[in-house]
């Protein structure tokens, strides 16, 4: 249900030349609710392979917050998403230059 929501958001937001938005849109899509290594809280007291341990907390934590694309299948798809949306800017750009992504 939200995977398809969130794919309406970005189609509209492409068709209507919003491409922050729609930008905004694919990350919801290919990240959901997983956690990035800088939102897991530090747990390493006097270990040298800190950065290692920190990336396994991410991966447990993601473990548990599963996201809709990979329950789908649908990952390698969704990056054709990104593209088709870059191809939408370029040949359709938003006169607004703060609407466009990158």
């Amino acid at each position: 249900q939200k995977l398809a929501q969130s794919l309406e958001e970005f189609c509209s937001c492409v068709g209507e030349r919003e491409y922050v938005k729609a930008n905004k849109a694919y990350m919801d899509i290919v990240m959901g609710a997983r956690k990035w290594q800088g939102d897991v809280p530090y747990l390493v007291e006097g270990n040298r392979n800190g950065p290692s341990v920190v990336q396994n907390v991410a991966e447990r934590i993601n473990k548990v917050n599963s996201n809709p694309v990979d329950e789908a299948g649908i990952r390698d798809h969704a990056v054709l998403l990104r593209r088709l949306m870059k191809v939408a800017q370029v040949v359709r750009p938003n006169e607004d230059p703060s609407r466009n992504c990158g």
